[in-house]
């Protein structure tokens, strides 16, 4: 009987101790103020997006990825809260991309980049808006830079960039010109001593990174993951500005022969970052405490909010499960992708403005950022 016991508690034990363990890991911890949104939804017209991926946004337009009709994006006016066009050909002709087509706001700019191959594509938003027909300019393209696997890449000046994925079997951050030079690099890879080969390493390191509006500054998480990094970019430097790796992804490889050539998530790993949006004073975090196993829908209703040194600012909670974000910082509005009750997919936005408690804290947090 005693040894029964003995084993009992200490299974007991054994079960707090993981809980705690996996508690603390949780970046949730990390944020003291709370709000909850819970605002009138206001709807884009509906039956307007098919596959919808990500937001960006620049001037009084919403951009969103969203592969349809052999094109990758819809263009949405904010103010009158219609769509406008579908544009971003799927093809291999002249400002065409094939696959991997996603977009950035630079200084203004909307771009568009492929890694496969590995091309940026510049828009002029008033020629896309005013002319039927308008081919992008192709700005770079890149041919495999040596040991360079690119999960994602985004402009920095005129002549160079930054990628995110893996270079030389470590590192996470790679800074490159026009003429395919490496000029920095930075950030081991979490599984960088491991002996797993290149294509592991860089799949299991893939994720979202977004740049600043205005300025060299960028926020790349991994996949799956807990793990967060701040950088800038200056005299052709990545700086390091802060890193957060509270919970690795876990991956299983997938092997043919003695090479792994795919990896698959483990089913109780953390989801972790969902979704990124910049904004010009914040950044604006879509986030997951659950487990893949637990959450097959990919969504969440906590958006965690840093500065651009990655300090945590604030913890929203949303009525409602949503699948991407996006911000308006200016005109007060918080974008959602989410599905409306009969499983289709909409645009709604929170207003800012009808939230008193949000304006309180918006207070609060100006504050908080002048003393610092």
């Amino acid at each position: 009987m005693k040894k029964k016991l003995f084993i009992y508690h200490i299974i007991i034990l054994a079960i707090l101790f993981f809980s705690c363990k996996r508690e603390n890991k949780s970046i949730n911890r990390l944020f003291e103020n709370e709000v909850f949104l819970n605002p009138t939804y206001s709807y884009f017209e509906k039956d307007s997006l098919a596959n919808p991926y990500c937001f960006e946004i620049i001037d009084s337009f919403l951009i969103v990825h969203d592969v349809f009709e052999l094109k990758h994006f819809t263009l949405y006016n904010i103010n009158s809260i219609s769509c406008v066009k579908r544009f971003g050909n799927i093809g291999n002709g002249p400002g065409e991309v094939l696959i991997g087509h996603v977009l950035s706001v630079k200084q203004g700019k909307l771009y568009s980049h492929a890694t496969l191959p590995n091309v940026l594509i510049q828009y002029n938003l008033d020629s896309l808006i005013n002319y039927k027909s308008y081919h992008p300019t192709t700005i770079a393209k890149f041919e495999q830079i040596p040991k360079l696997f690119l999960s994602r890449f985004s402009p920095v000046e005129k002549s160079y960039f930054i990628g995110a994925g893996l270079y030389n079997s470590k590192y996470q951050y790679v800074l490159f010109n026009l003429k395919g030079e490496v000029l920095d690099s930075a950030q081991e890879v979490f599984n960088s001593k491991e002996s797993y080969n290149d294509i592991y390493k860089f799949l299991s390191n893939q994720g979202i990174l977004k740049n600043h509006p205005t300025e060299n500054k960028f926020v790349y998480s991994v996949s799956r993951s807990s793990n967060i990094d701040f950088l800038d970019v200056s005299n052709e430097k990545i700086h390091l500005i802060k890193s957060y790796r509270l919970d690795n992804p876990q991956f299983k490889p997938q092997e043919l022969g003695n090479q792994s050539y795919s990896v698959n998530y483990d089913p109780h790993s953390v989801i972790g970052f969902l979704d990124i949006f910049p904004g010009k004073n914040y950044v604006y975090t879509l986030y997951s405490d659950k487990s893949v196993i637990d959450n097959k829908s990919y969504s969440s209703n906590i958006v965690l909010v840093f500065d651009w040194e990655g300090n945590p600012i604030v913890k929203y909670i949303l009525n409602k499960e949503v699948y991407y974000i996006g911000v308006d910082e200016d005109r007060k509005k918080f974008y959602t992708i989410q599905k409306d009750d009969d499983g289709g997919w909409v645009i709604a936005y929170f207003d800012f403005h009808n939230s008193p408690t949000l304006n309180v804290i918006n207070d609060e947090i100006e504050k908080l950022a002048y003393s610092r």
